[in-house]
């Protein structure tokens, strides 16, 4: 897979987690000439993500901090690490 394809894909996979299911249905990619465009609500879409730490989104507590940041930084994804419980479930 070509690192275009798969960072496009990478992307769309975020805006999914992160828009969820849309009136126009779901987010998909679209190619237009030479390049391939993440739509979503039938507009292209940029995701402007940022990516949690590992721990950070296990407890409220260590979200306190993260916050603040994540709103200064007109984010509008954010990619938290999924969080296994003691007993090895998510």
């Amino acid at each position: 897979m070509k690192l275009r394809t798969l960072l496009a894909f990478c992307t769309a996979l975020i805006a999914v987690q992160c828009y969820g299911q849309t009136a126009s249905g779901i987010p998909r990619l679209e190619k237009q000439g030479t390049a391939t465009q993440l739509i979503v609500d039938g507009q292209p879409f940029l995701a402007l993500a940022g990516e949690l730490g590992n721990n950070t989104a296990t407890s409220l507590e260590n979200m306190q901090p993260i916050w603040p940041k994540l709103v200064s930084g007109n984010l509008n994804c954010a990619l938290g690490g999924d969080i296994v419980g003691a007993d090895g479930t998510g």
